[in-house]
């Protein structure tokens, strides 16, 4: 101990020993104290989460005694351990007692204004609610509640606390556990002195104690109740006290013990240390042929033999190691199978030195490749071998090795490595998952010739074999599903622009038209709603069959999205695609048969033909999308090609969906007026509202082409509230005027009418501006009956109650039926401008006109005739006895200032008054009309003068 040597070696031997201890010794502590404190937190939650569950589940077994009692009627002694007491509240507020005696007492009493959910909704709706907590240790009376939709009775119970909190208490020795309900309200503590403590947790969002929120509105429409756990102070620190007496204690002796066993062993370390440390340095220079020399017998003298192997076999893990580290990197950076499987071959001859060894592909149901590497070694050569599909199966089901012996019966893909001096077959399957991929081929002279090291590096090889197999199959997969439908087998969206970007390449160079129609099928959706989307995709399946089997060579479908599909014609021409149209009309339209039941459906086809090499995938697919919604448009089961007035179509729709939205609030909007005028007298009482839209950039923009778009979105109703409010504001400028008898009627869509809003909009227009309901008409067209006739018979009924008078448009032209017109609070027909028109001279409008007048006046209701635009229409209509007429011939829509002005001045509406039979009718000039011998309808002229 002389020696500055062995006093440096002390000195490092004590500091490596002593500090790693010490630094032990405390990280032991900290970790096992956290240990501790995660541990106690993760019982605290555990526990709070176990009670919270517990109560709800005792809730739930209470909810459901309630409800088996509200819904048989039945007495709920049967169930009365979760509930003390049952009172029934009727309607009227008249209280029962079901159950319960005394112990009904609080349900007497309690109100019953919150709305209850009904009994025959799905459980979790049913309301609970907390008593007023009276007395600090007076646990505060809990009740469920649940009305009757048949009945209108409420039934109300009271839980049973001993039911409920029954084994709350029952958590582990040490804690404390307390609920909360609604604002920290105490419900329950196991230990009362905490239950201040809890409330001051719960509000303040912080502390030691564990709280677990118990959600009840979804279930019991009350708010969360809070499971508060918390330890005993007074136990919990007892753990880590131990640990600081016993761990300083502990550390200490070990240092000691390290320091003494220093000392004894510093003797006997030096010399063979010292070239132990030689052979550490020479391992970091990968220097890995080192070997020590150290003659001692005892355990220096094992440890430098032991050193010497471990040498040995290091040198020969990190070759393997390099070895599969190359293979690893090929196979992250997507090297092709084939040129992994050659490494793999190469290593596997290193591993098995002076044999045949190779590894298989399974290139399908009847062939495979293997590359093989000779006894002689050298670079592995590629074999194409047959294969058989119950081969795979054979593998697949392989254990671990198949060995077979002799050419009959070896397989032909493993007999590449059987010679005559290695007669056995020896095949390892390439299994990853469940699935088998290849197989690895060794050579062998017996069963058993391969030590373990060997078998082990061989299994190594098998696997890296496998995952590049599988990474390999996965890429593929990958890649077939990013370009194919999973349902169809078909395109998807990505493949099929892929498809047409490579077409349109093609196209350039063969000069020949690219087609591509676009298929939507018509209701479909019935399938859908009828049978679900299982039902739904195996139609689809069928409609795939069908299209395949319509497509020509080299035609290409794919499966947008949905009921959506596209074909691609490449190398056709306009009539060749148009019999490929008609060819796929004719086959959708079958009946599909799905689930035994069939469905008659059709399919609307756009068509659009490319001929020019620049145009674009996506500019292809919008123009055939915009031809197959104009087939549709026409009724759908047939196909229409595209050109360029769709295209415009498209566009004009495309800047009326952005720029409608906000046309009210930029003042673009105006409602004209056009008069209605009684037959008998030519007296002005109403007046139809028609919105026009006045477009800075397109100029004026009429109904037919903006209120469809509309209609199909949420924008209606909208648009509808603003005729509302600007019709209203104009009845009450009239009634500051002293024009009180002027009625305005306003066309109402049937997405308004089905809307829960219209009442309450009206209600507010009507309050806003104080004037009377039956100042406003609606007007509603026959095909809001179609769908939800109930609904729209009782929404019909508010309205009428209110005092608005309702009238049917365009009578006879939709689904007229004498059965719900019977039915409906219809006050007034309107006989439609297409039957006026023809009145003159088609005898069948004529007789059409008189029937509506009729019915009308059967019915008790006002008859308008639209589109009155000559003085012979006026007679006919006027013998007919039509009560009010509308049309250009007394007046084109009309701002609204010249509507007021024309009123004041009482100027006269009707051109020609009717007259009894054998009176001349007396004329009005001021009234506009047709010139003598004119082939245009004033109509017409009127149109072209509103426009400019």
């Amino acid at each position: 101990m002389k020696g500055r040597v062995g006093l440096r070696i002390l000195g490092l031997f004590v500091i490596a020993a002593g500090l790693p201890m010490l630094m032990l010794a405390a990280l032991s502590q900290h970790t096992i104290e956290t240990t501790l404190d995660r541990s106690q937190a993760a019982l605290l939650s555990t526990t709070a989460k176990s009670q919270g569950m517990q109560s709800l589940d005792r809730l739930r077994v209470a909810e459901q005694t309630l409800l088996a009692t509200n819904q048989t009627q039945t007495s709920p002694q049967q169930r009365s351990q979760p509930l003390l007491a049952v009172v029934s509240v009727a309607p009227d507020g008249q209280r029962r007692v079901i159950s319960g005696g005394d112990a009904a007492a609080p349900l007497l009493t309690q109100p019953v204004s919150h709305p209850l959910p009904e009994a025959n909704r799905i459980q979790g709706t049913t309301a609970l609610r907390i008593a007023s907590e009276k007395a600090a240790i007076v646990r505060p009376a809990i009740t469920l509640a649940v009305r009757s939709p048949q009945t209108g009775e409420t039934v109300l119970g009271l839980v049973n606390p001993q039911f409920l909190w029954d084994g709350v208490d029952d958590i582990p020795a040490g804690l404390w556990v307390c609920v909360l309900g609604p604002g920290a309200q105490r419900l329950f503590c196991s230990d009362e002195s905490r239950a201040a403590e809890a409330q001051n947790r719960v509000r303040s969002g912080t502390g030691s104690p564990t709280v677990w929120p118990l959600f009840l509105r979804a279930n019991f429409e009350t708010q969360d109740w809070s499971f508060v756990v918390g330890p005993d102070p007074t136990l919990a620190d007892a753990p880590g006290e131990n640990l600081q007496r016993t761990l300083p204690i502990a550390a200490s002796a070990g240092l000691l013990l390290a320091l003494l066993l220093s000392l004894v062993q510093i003797r006997r370390t030096l010399g063979p240390l010292s070239k132990l440390a030689e052979g550490a340095r020479a391992f970091a220079q990968r220097r890995f042929d080192t070997r020590l020399e150290i003659q001692s017998r005892d355990e220096f003298g094992e440890l430098a033999k032991a050193f010497n192997d471990m040498a040995q076999r290091l040198e020969g893990q990190f070759e393997e190691i390099e070895s599969l580290a190359e293979i690893d990197r090929e196979i992250v950076g997507q090297r092709t199978l084939a040129e992994i499987h050659a490494r793999i071959a190469q290593r596997l001859a290193q591993v098995l030195p002076g044999r045949p060894v190779g590894i298989g592909q399974v290139l399908g149901q009847t062939a495979g490749r293997v590359h093989l590497v000779g006894a002689s070694g050298g670079a592995p050569t590629v074999l194409d071998v047959d294969w058989k599909s119950a081969a795979l199966a054979e593998l697949a089901a392989a254990p671990s090795w198949l060995r077979f012996e002799g050419n009959v019966a070896t397989p032909s893909y493993a007999r590449a490595v059987v010679t005559a001096e290695w007669p056995i077959a020896a095949v390892l399957p390439l299994q990853w998952g469940e699935r088998c991929f290849g197989f690895l081929l060794v050579g062998q002279r017996e069963a058993e010739d391969i030590d373990d090291e060997a078998l082990r590096q061989v299994l190594e090889l098998r696997n890296r074999g496998a995952i590049a197999a599988s990474a390999a199959d996965r890429e593929e997969t990958l890649q077939r599903e990013a370009r194919f439908d999973s349902l169809t087998g078909l395109l998807n969206r990505r493949g099929l622009h892929q498809h047409l970007t490579d077409a349109i390449q093609k196209m350039a160079t063969s000069a020949r038209a690219l087609a591509v129609l676009f298929i939507d099928l018509d209701r479909f959706k019935l399938i859908n709603d009828r049978l679900g989307h299982a039902a739904g995709d195996a139609a689809l399946r069928q409609v795939t069959e069908r299209l395949q089997r319509c497509l020509p060579p080299g035609g290409v479908a794919a499966r947008l999205a949905g009921d959506e599909f596209v074909v691609v014609l490449q190398s056709t021409d306009a009539a060749e695609c148009m019999v490929v149209a008609e060819r796929l009309c004719r086959s959708l339209n079958q009946v599909l048969v799905v689930d035994d039941s069939a469905f008659a459906i059709s399919a609307s086809i756009g068509v659009t033909v490319g001929l020019e090499p620049d145009i674009g995938p996506e500019q292809l697919l919008r123009q055939a999308d915009q031809a197959m919604y104009e087939a549709k448009r026409h009724g759908g089961n047939r196909y229409e090609r595209f050109d360029q007035q769709l295209d415009a179509a498209a566009r004009k729709r495309l800047w009326i969906e952005q720029d409608l939205p906000l046309a009210a609030g930029r003042g673009q909007l105006r409602l004209l007026y056009q008069p209605r005028v009684t037959r008998s007298d030519g007296r002005l009482d109403s007046v139809e509202a028609l919105i026009r839209w006045h477009h800075p950039e397109h100029g004026l923009c009429m109904p037919g082409d903006f209120i469809p778009i509309a209609e199909s979105s949420e924008l209606i109703e909208h648009l509808g509230r603003w005729v509302i409010d600007t019709a209203c504001a104009q009845i009450r400028a009239w009634s500051d005027q002293g024009i009180e008898d002027v009625r305005i009627a306003v066309n109402l869509s049937a997405r308004q009418l089905g809307s829960d809003r219209l009442l309450a909009d009206l209600d507010s227009a009507f309050s806003r501006y104080g004037i009377p309901a039956h100042r406003i008409e609606l007007e509603i067209t026959e095909g809001v009956f179609v769908e939800q006739t109930e609904s729209t018979v009782a929404r019909l009924l508010d309205l009428r109650r209110r005092g608005i008078l309702i009238a049917l448009d365009d009578f006879g032209t939709g689904y007229s039926s004498m059965a719900y017109l019977r039915s409906l609070p219809i006050d007034v027909l309107k006989i439609d401008r297409a039957f006026v028109k023809d009145l003159e001279t088609d005898a069948s409008a004529l007789a059409v006109a008189h029937a509506i007048v009729a019915l009308a006046s059967s019915l008790g209701m006002q008859t308008v005739a639209e589109g009155v635009e000559t003085q012979q229409q006026l007679q006919l209509l006027h013998e007919l006895g039509c009560d009010e007429i509308q049309g250009y011939l007394f007046s084109r829509p009309i701002e609204a200032t010249e509507l007021t002005r024309r009123i004041v001045e009482q100027i006269a509406w009707l051109p020609q008054t009717a007259a009894p039979a054998g009176q001349a009718p007396t004329t009005n000039t001021d009234a506009p009309m047709a010139p003598s011998g004119s082939t245009r309808t004033i109509s017409e002229a009127l149109v072209a003068t509103e426009a400019s």
